[in-house]
């Protein structure tokens, strides 16, 4: 049996598309004829520098203080960087020596499909977003400059990839018929155990800069509040009050499959786990990211969360959105009782790679 040798680009805003890749990755290696490499930066480079060969790239680069994507800030910071990706497909390919990729994975990241194309290797993009369900959100949203430039740029990469790769991979809430290049497989979850209910509200608020600009705020907030919760994202653990602040760690999963409910901001790992472990949830989307405003208007429209829209961070909005928010748990979580929502995506993932491996 062949030994494929894969090289994954991981996008470094938050832990979201590390862990969806990671999750596909272990189905992968369960075959035991797999190499694995990865290509990373900022927290995708923290996530798999100990597991797997990790090489550093440079990024976009979204980080702000505020509770929001800015355009002026990203645009600033990321001006220069389409000029970097000659020089890093060069520095890419003295550093990985003699691994010469199979296959290219890639998520949101461009230099993957840039290298991908200029080493004439085959690759195959991982979204989470169904262009077809992003057709119709986009014809009910208001539509300014920085939306429209996010917009264009994952319609971009999705026209690259059925131009030009063996498959998109859509992780979704449904299965979707396949067209074109597009192959739809259940939600990417870590893991699909049964788990029992506790006793505490889990917050999570990811590991970017958008949520640390939150969560600097929930601990006035959530003291206020009779209820337990457990907090990821403060820099050390600590118990005060109601509350248990954890770091921001990889065994998140462990609390949100044994959570009373979930809050959290509107990233597709989250709400993907807590959808497939039928955890009531409410959701603060980034303002003016566009993906995260698609995710929640998912959720709305299929009515499995709760869903508050902030114009930037205010303590009685939020407080009384978690107020409402504990109220309607039993609701939510009839609801969410009755949906038939997977979570064996990455298996489903896997098997589209080996086959596409398999088809050299």
């Amino acid at each position: 049996m062949p030994k494929y040798k894969i090289l994954f680009f991981v996008t470094g805003i938050g832990w979201g598309d590390s862990v969806r890749e990671y999750s596909i990755i272990q189905e992968l290696i369960k075959k035991k004829n797999v190499e694995i490499k990865i290509a990373c930066y900022k927290t995708s480079y923290d996530f798999f520098k100990k597991k797997f060969p990790a090489i550093k790239i440079r990024g976009f680069d979204t980080a702000s203080p505020k509770f929001k994507f800015e355009f002026t800030r990203f645009m600033r910071k990321n001006a220069l960087l389409p000029l970097t990706w000659n020089y890093q497909i060069k520095k890419l390919k003295k550093e990985l020596g003699d691994f010469k990729p199979d296959l290219v994975i890639t998520d949101f990241e461009p230099l993957g499909v840039l290298y991908a194309r200029n080493t004439n290797t085959k690759f195959i993009e991982v979204f989470g977003v169904d262009p077809k369900d992003f057709d119709e959100f986009l014809k009910q949203r208001k539509h300014d400059l920085f939306t429209d430039l996010q917009i264009i740029y994952l319609k971009r990469m999705y026209e690259i990839g059925n131009k030009f790769s063996q498959a998109i991979i859509i992780g979704g809430l449904a299965k979707r018929k396949d067209f074109d290049k597009f192959r739809f497989v259940n939600l990417i979850v870590r893991d699909t155990k049964k788990v029992k209910e506790g006793k505490e509200i889990v917050v999570i608020l990811g590991g970017s800069s958008f949520g640390i600009a939150m969560g600097k705020h929930m601990e006035k907030i959530l003291l206020k509040i009779k209820e337990k919760f457990i907090v990821f994202g403060s820099h050390k653990e600590k118990k005060i009050g109601n509350c248990h602040f954890v770091p921001v760690t990889e065994n998140a999963l462990d609390y949100i499959k044994n959570a009373k409910g979930i809050i959290s901001l509107a990233g597709h790992l989250t709400i993907s786990e807590s959808l497939v472990f039928k955890k009531p949830l409410l959701v603060f989307p980034i303002p003016n990211h566009v993906e995260q405003a698609y995710n929640s208007w998912l959720l709305k429209n299929n009515k499995l969360a709760l869903v508050k829209e902030l114009k930037k961070i205010d303590e009685k909005e939020i407080e009384d959105s978690i107020k409402d928010f504990i109220k309607k748990i039993p609701e939510l979580k009839k609801k969410i009782r009755k949906t038939n929502i997977k979570g064996d995506g990455a298996k489903q993932a896997a098997k589209i790679i080996f086959s596409i491996l398999k088809s050299n």
